[in-house]
């Protein structure tokens, strides 16, 4: 499976200069014969904290739109992110456009990488799991550190794909990674745009946790259990 971290500098609510952008590098995973690109956190306008302003319904959504047909175009998957602004409720979605070779994945967005039980639970079916962010570079360190102990945790693939640049006040040296079941680093980019290929055999999961069966030997009921009771004594 060919995967393409798609790394990018957004700038800031820029959604216009972004499509264009993204829809050259996904002619480019077009001519790479990738399966799957991923785009950072909020793709099209970066860390936008002025949802009323750039947030979209879902339902009439023009960034799915510009996706949905960049997927068919270019024949490729596509993850991105999307804020989205529905009665007065702002939320942060990841959204993953056509099948992506019939595998099981998981998406999950940056903050989520602090909490392993999330990871946990998807990475019963999935051995794929992108995660996009826009992590600054005060906090790189974190990053790069728990997307290797995801990996290894669950025995799968994780895709971390960050921004680079400046945006909101912030930066963002990307850091973007692909990381094998094993904890390998396959794929490792600092900051600029582009796409990182990276090929990946998901037979290695399969066989890495044959080999190893640490999730077989995890206790669900039993943490459950012992949660509940300290609850109990709070």
């Amino acid at each position: 499976m060919r995967i393409a971290l798609g790394q990018i500098d957004m700038g800031f609510e820029e959604k216009e200069k972004t499509m264009t952008l993204c829809s050259r590098l996904l002619a480019e995973a077009k001519e790479k014969q990738v399966d799957f690109v991923i785009f950072p956190e909020m793709t099209l306008t970066g860390f936008t904290l002025n949802p009323e302003t750039y947030g979209e319904d879902r339902k009439n959504s023009p960034s799915m739109a510009f996706f949905r047909e960049e997927a068919k175009k270019n024949h490729v998957a596509i993850c991105y992110g999307l804020p989205v602004y529905e009665n007065g409720v702002a939320t942060n979605h990841c959204i993953i456009l056509d099948e992506v070779k019939g595998v099981p994945v998981a998406p999950l967005i940056c903050y989520d990488l602090r909490f392993p039980e999330i990871f946990q639970i998807v990475s019963e079916q999935a051995k794929v799991i992108p995660v996009i962010a826009s992590w600054p570079t005060a906090r790189r360190e974190h990053w790069m550190t728990l997307l290797k102990a995801r990996a290894i945790e669950n025995q799968c693939f994780i895709l971390g794909v960050n921004r680079s640049g400046e945006g909101g006040g912030l930066s963002y040296i990307g850091d973007s990674m692909a990381v094998s079941p094993t904890g390998e680093v396959l794929a490792h980019v600092e900051g600029g745009n582009g796409l990182t290929i990276v090929d990946i055999d998901l037979s290695e999961a399969d066989a890495y946790r044959n080999s190893f069966p640490v999730k077989a030997d995890r206790k669900p009921a039993l943490y459950h259990a012992l949660w509940e009771e300290s609850s109990k004594q709070k």
